[in-house]
């Protein structure tokens, strides 16, 4: 009888000697884990099943655990803001009714921040921002640009018109580009443009004339969206341009073009072509066509008419 009451004793003894080695997880759904807890780190609990300590080691998200209780007694309570960020991670003895007082508390001041003036006032600021302030609203901008001329005389008489040799020249300038809405745009600037001509006979060349002229150019412009940044520009206008310096060859003699009087220095005439942009560089392949007769008074061609023609490519940068 004593032997079976010394056997009993010892095995109540080892079943709570057992009981007391495991800790206990215990999952914000209610559910229960009994473990052995390796690790516990900012983000993850690790664990080994308390029936196979010598498995394989699981792991939980820390999010999902409320409470670890520890075989020593301690415990390890997790608690949660509504924004999932973790709030205390704490080796205590707390009991649940202090934790749920501190998600009362919690609650408390979010409510009150929502009620404040301060945060009305910046909820109000917010709706009536409008929806288009992701978009950079067009402005005024000055630039500068530089090409290449090829350019060129038309003599016509009535249905009748011939080209002259075409000459290469720069241009150069500072541009002005002014939006009077967000796609149309209004162009101008100031720039030095060289401009002429030549005449051959066969492989020989007979004449070549240039003049530097100021020229003001206003056009208006439509902005296409091409993608990744660029966009397209198809512009229309006219131009006004004065010579004021350049030189004419005629064999091994030259001369001032327009203080001799080879072209009229006053040029009108309309300016076309497409440009492209990315908000800063700005490459454009554009013409122009003279309206003006630039017949000098030393450089007449009978009952013919000249107008200058000019193709220009060249790149802007805007400030």
């Amino acid at each position: 009888m004593k032997t079976k009451a010394f056997f009993t004793l010892c095995c109540l003894a080892s079943t709570i000697m057992v009981m007391r080695a495991q800790d206990i997880i215990t999952k914000t759904n209610g559910d229960q884990i009994k473990a052995k807890v390796t690790e516990v780190d900012i983000n993850e609990v690790k664990y080994k099943r308390f029936d196979n300590v010598s498995g394989p080691t699981y792991t939980i998200a820390k999010s999902d655990v409320f409470m670890i209780k520890y075989e020593n007694g301690e415990k390890d309570m997790f608690q949660k803001t509504s924004n999932e960020s973790d709030v205390s991670d704490q080796t205590s003895t707390q009991d649940p009714s202090s934790s749920e007082s501190v998600k009362q508390k919690l609650q408390a001041t979010r409510q009150a921040l929502r009620n404040s003036p301060q945060t009305g006032q910046s909820t109000t600021q917010q709706q009536n921002t409008p929806a288009s302030t992701s978009a950079i609203a067009p402005k005024t901008r000055w630039g500068i640009k530089a090409g290449l001329n090829v350019a060129t005389v038309t003599l016509s008489n009535g249905s009748n018109s011939q080209s002259l040799e075409s000459v290469a020249g720069a241009v150069a300038g500072i541009t002005l580009e002014a939006p009077f809405s967000p796609k149309w745009f209004f162009h101008s600037g100031l720039e030095f443009s060289m401009k002429g001509f030549g005449i051959k006979d066969g492989s020989t060349t007979l004449l070549t004339s240039r003049g530097i002229y100021a020229q003001l150019p206003v056009a208006i412009g439509y902005k296409f969206n091409i993608g990744k940044g660029w966009k397209l520009e198809p512009r229309l206008g006219i131009y006004f341009a004065y010579g004021f310096a350049g030189n004419t060859t005629v064999g091994s003699v030259s001369g001032s073009t327009f203080g001799e009087k080879i072209l009229n220095p006053f040029d009108f005439g309309m300016l076309f072509g497409g440009f492209f942009d990315n908000g800063q560089y700005v490459i454009g392949i554009h013409g122009e066509s003279g309206l003006t007769d630039t017949n000098g008074d030393n450089f007449k061609v009978t009952g013919a008419t000249a107008n200058s023609s000019n193709f220009s490519i060249t790149l802007g940068y805007l400030f």
